[in-house]
């Protein structure tokens, strides 16, 4: 007996990938991520445009680069977590 044909909107190619489950409009979590990211990006300019945290930033950056950082494996053993 053959295999029953899928309905149309069960399939999934790439052109309906990430869309809701009636193949119209973008997933809730699509859509969410598409809100997340201008927030992201204002986040990131606020911090940018902040001379105190920019300057934290850049001393955590340059300790990075100086190998003046510890291990999160010994920072949990220290804190007994």
């Amino acid at each position: 007996m053959a295999e029953p044909k899928p309905k149309r909107n069960q399939t999934k190619t790439a052109g309906n990938a990430g869309r809701a489950p009636n193949g119209v409009g973008p997933s809730e979590m699509e859509a969410a991520q598409t809100r997340a990211i201008p927030e992201d990006v204002l986040e990131t300019a606020e911090i940018l445009a902040d001379p105190q945290l920019r300057a934290a930033l850049d001393r955590s950056v340059e300790d990075m680069r100086e190998g003046r950082v510890v291990p999160l494996e010994q920072v949990e053993r220290e804190l007994g977590l």
